[in-house]
């Protein structure tokens, strides 16, 4: 979709963290970074927890050489968590698929680590 169309759904839905979210990837992408900051920020107010923006942002600080140490050990910090995460989700989804090819398996209710798998999208640790 191009930036114009997203901008148009931006003025449309005012409270839509992806569509922020997706308009400072275009603009970091092209290289308009301050006008990145300005809608990864915006889709962070509207969804602190949004799975995305704080990637992108975090890769925006980079690209702009802006990280203060703290920053830094904050990002450091964060990269590790969401290795971490993926580690668990990708083992998850490996018994799952042994369980299954020996003829059993679980539902997601059933994991027996009682770890629910959420659909992947913008900022998951990928497919699952």
């Amino acid at each position: 979709m191009p930036r114009w169309s997203l901008s148009s759904a931006a003025l449309r839905d005012t409270r839509n963290a992806d569509i922020e979210n997706y308009l400072g990837y275009a603009y970091r992408k092209s290289g308009q970074l301050q006008s990145a900051f300005t809608y990864y920020q915006r889709a962070l107010q509207l969804d602190p927890r949004h799975r995305g923006a704080p990637e992108y942002i975090g890769e925006l600080y980079l690209m702009a050489n802006n990280l203060t140490r703290e920053e830094y050990k904050d990002l450091k910090q964060a990269v590790a968590d969401y290795r971490a995460r993926c580690k668990v989700r990708r083992s998850i989804k490996e018994d799952t698929e042994y369980a299954r090819s020996q003829g059993g398996g679980w539902s997601r209710s059933e994991d027996p680590r009682g770890n629910a798998s959420s659909p992947s999208g913008p900022g998951t640790c990928g497919p699952r």
